[in-house]
């Protein structure tokens, strides 16, 4: 139906290209990681990181926060309990990485603050990229 609406006028390549991607390869990618690496998965952490979360960002205190992106990223968590997969990993993920915050406490943070934050997905993204 994607590439019909695309052939059709009636999307854009651009997100016929995005949805078909994520559909297709990154989310059976990150499903099959899950299982690869089972019950110990969780418990990686290569880079041996183990700095607490910082309380601005378990209380999701966006105004404690002067760097706009992640303030901004924390506030959209708070308000809703969800962001777009690009400020996951690239603002609240990469500030884990940068920060060496425990990779477990991450992942966490992650199910408790997101409606949609299951092991499938957030231990591929916190333990595999973050």
């Amino acid at each position: 139906r994607a590439e019909q609406a695309w052939r059709s006028g009636g999307a854009p390549i651009n997100s016929v290209e995005g949805f078909v991607r994520q559909i297709a390869g990154w989310r059976e990618y990150v499903w099959q990681l899950y299982w690869h690496f089972g019950e110990e998965y969780r418990g990686r952490n290569a880079l041996r990181h183990s700095a607490p979360l910082p309380d601005w960002f378990l209380d999701l205190d966006a105004e404690a926060v002067t760097a706009n992106c992640l303030s901004t990223a924390l506030a959209q968590v708070r308000d809703t309990g969800w962001t777009h997969h690009i400020p996951r990993l690239m603002v609240l993920g990469s500030r884990a990485l940068q920060d060496g915050w425990d990779p477990a406490a991450v992942t966490d943070w992650f199910h408790r603050c997101f409606v949609d934050g299951y092991d499938w997905v957030m231990l591929p993204n916190v333990v595999g990229m973050s």
